[in-house]
């Protein structure tokens, strides 16, 4: 398969070719320790870098390590290999295994809802005593934190996993604009707030942390609308 940017049609300038090959348990084993003998890798990962500096590699890997990538824990391993460009796939193995990972993904997408909820709700709470001790480096740390889950959270409300954090954003921008979305994407600009930031003021007067909860406002609404009982968005600090 061809994997990244190319096989997604959003390649640019600094992207590089991604090929991944999938094979059985002995055929791997074989493989890496040819290359490793012919002295064209060291490596035992499968991972091999033939076309020059960085302009591209190959993985190997096992059914049973495509299959891990696969799953709804690994939602970003699930986003990249669920992504993919298939170039020889004769007997359906990667078809089969797509479409029962995009199922329980579906099916599992309540509890990673939930988890990516109280992941973010923890982050906004842990930045009000580094804001109040005008400790800039931890705020930084948590508003960074706080902005990434709440953007994974967004993804998941639309039914798709999310990516690795250099493809965040991206994924975000070619969503439909919305309120929540916009806002989402606008979050950052309260982080040039930090370097001046005072100690010991109201936490509504923080930039960062108002910005937050105004953000956290809007998707709990959204949460709302797909759990109307959910104690955990209100009560959320008994859950997480």
């Amino acid at each position: 398969m061809l994997k990244g940017s190319y096989a997604r049609g959003d390649a640019d300038q600094y992207s590089d070719l991604d090929f991944v090959l999938v094979t059985d348990a002995a055929n791997f084993s074989a493989i890496v320790a040819d290359y490793r003998a012919a002295g064209l890798s060291h490596r035992a990962d499968g991972i091999f870098l033939p076309l020059g500096d960085w302009d591209g590699h190959y993985n190997l890997m096992t059914f049973e390590q495509l299959q891990a990538a696969l799953t709804p824990a690994a939602t970003a391993s699930l986003w990249e290999y669920s992504n993919v460009k298939i170039l020889h796939d004769p007997n359906q193995r990667y078809a089969r295994a797509k479409t029962q990972a995009l199922t329980d993904f579906h099916r599992a997408l309540p509890n990673l809802l939930q988890q990516e909820y109280l992941t973010m709700r923890l982050q906004l709470d842990w930045l009000r005593q580094p804001l109040r001790r005008a400790d800039r480096r931890a705020a930084v740390l948590y508003a960074t934190s706080f902005w990434r889950a709440a953007c994974r959270l967004i993804l998941l409300l639309h039914e798709t996993p999310f990516p690795p954090d250099k493809w965040l954003f991206r994924s975000l921008q070619k969503l439909d604009a919305t309120p929540l979305i916009t806002a989402a994407m606008a979050y950052d600009e309260t982080f040039s707030t930090l370097p001046t930031m005072p100690a010991e003021i109201e936490l509504a007067d923080y930039p960062v942390y108002a910005a937050g909860l105004a953000l956290t406002e809007q998707l709990i609404t959204a949460l709302q609308q797909r759990f109307p009982e959910a104690e955990w968005l209100d009560q959320w600090y008994l859950y997480a």
